[in-house]
């Protein structure tokens, strides 16, 4: 087998570990951050974006010219809210 298809199985291995465990992960928490701060910054290819598509938390929208942006979902939002707030 070929090491890139191995490669390819264990991160969605991880994927749905991590899914499973309900936490996000430092990367998915800064890319869940960048994305509403500064989506335009928002690499497609990353894997944290996968993992927040696929729980929910991130949705792409497609703008009138065509083009597709990620935005938070109110679940998304509700996370923000939840970690930000001050004890």
């Amino acid at each position: 087998m070929h090491q890139w298809v191995i490669n390819a199985c264990r991160q969605r291995l991880i994927q749905r570990i991590r899914s499973e465990t309900n936490m996000l992960s430092p990367h998915e928490f800064a890319t869940l951050m960048l994305v509403k701060a500064a989506h335009e910054q928002i690499d497609f290819s990353r894997e944290e974006l996968d993992t927040l598509l696929e729980r929910q938390l991130v949705a792409l929208e497609r703008l009138a010219s065509g083009v597709q942006r990620p935005r938070l979902t109110i679940h998304g939002v509700s996370v923000l809210q939840a970690v930000t707030r001050k004890h």
